[in-house]
């Protein structure tokens, strides 16, 4: 049962490492970091609600842990959304420090853009 675990904690550091590799990705095609969280946290609620209409709906046993499962979302929300606004700060620190051969459209920011009205600045 032990190894069942370990197996769990590797599927979900992949998992995260993908979603945070798709965050960059989105946030270099100029998804602003809010909107970022939005949509990932739309599609979570898909997969969420799926998985829970899987297992029919299991109830809580106390109120005491429904509690700390909506205060355990609300920092993960909170997480995601400082995340988000990271990569996409990441991304104009970059961009302000471009590397020769590096092509400005990888180094997208929604920062960069509501500052300067230049697309290559």
């Amino acid at each position: 049962m032990q190894q069942l675990g370990v197996i769990f904690a590797l599927l979900c550091a992949i998992a995260w490492a993908f979603w945070g590799m798709l965050g960059k990705l989105s946030t270099n095609h100029g998804v602003p970091p809010t909107t970022l969280a939005f949509l990932s946290s739309c599609a979570s609620f898909v997969v969420i609600v799926g998985t829970y209409a899987w297992q029919r709906f299991p109830t809580a046993p106390t109120a005491a842990g429904v509690l700390c499962a909506l205060l355990s979302g609300v920092c993960g929300a909170i997480g995601m959304l400082f995340f988000s606004i990271a990569i996409d700060v990441q991304v104009c620190f970059w961009k302000a420090r471009r590397p020769v051969g590096v092509p400005s459209r990888f180094l997208r920011c929604s920062v960069q853009t509501t500052l300067t009205p230049y697309p290559d600045a």
